[in-house]
């Protein structure tokens, strides 16, 4: 049993993001992280970015074509309160799942089972209920 050890830890000393542990599987964690979500994030700020372009190019082709000054000046406030709502929605929505973590943790501890993803799930709802009743107040 001591000379597998000895072998293994010879064997993965040089590799990076190896670990000999009997708690974690070889690596699981480094492989997710290059793996799974980089190429996840990479595409949402990819995707974002053309957004952002398509909205610029819209702009411009509407100022460059002399769109009317009160339309321009309706959709640019159309898109600060939209911008504004956006803000409030998931800090209503964030401020409920921070709830939702703490009364997790208050009642299962350091387990995560159905009840931790039902409260989260509530909270997540809950928030979207607050920010519709808040939104229909502020109008």
């Amino acid at each position: 049993m001591a000379s597998t050890v000895a072998v293994l830890a010879a064997a993965t000393a040089d590799a990076p993001g190896v670990s000999i542990s009997p708690r974690r599987p070889l690596g699981v964690v480094e492989n997710v992280m290059q793996h799974v979500l980089v190429p996840i994030v990479l595409f949402l700020c990819i995707t974002y970015a053309i957004k952002l372009l398509i909205d610029a190019r819209l702009r411009s082709q509407m100022f460059k074509h002399g769109a009317s000054e009160v339309w321009l000046a309706s959709m640019l406030k159309a898109e600060e309160q939209q911008r504004r709502y956006a803000s409030l929605r998931w800090g209503v929505i964030l401020l409920m799942l921070a709830g939702g973590f703490g009364l997790n943790q208050y009642l299962y501890g350091d387990d995560f089972n159905a009840g931790s993803v039902a409260i989260l799930a509530g909270a997540a709802g809950l928030g979207n209920l607050v920010f519709f009743a808040l939104s229909r107040r502020l109008d």
